[in-house]
């Protein structure tokens, strides 16, 4: 039991950092488009 819920708490770490990371390649990746636009 103990566990499972210490592999739990490893993926909704795990998850969260993936997201933080997705969201900031993103953003760069919309700031890189916007400039290039805007040239």
């Amino acid at each position: 039991m103990t566990q499972l819920m210490k592999c739990g708490s490893v993926v909704r770490v795990c998850t969260h950092f993936w997201k933080r990371v997705l969201l900031i390649s993103l953003r760069k990746m919309a700031n890189s488009i916007g400039s290039g636009m805007s040239r």
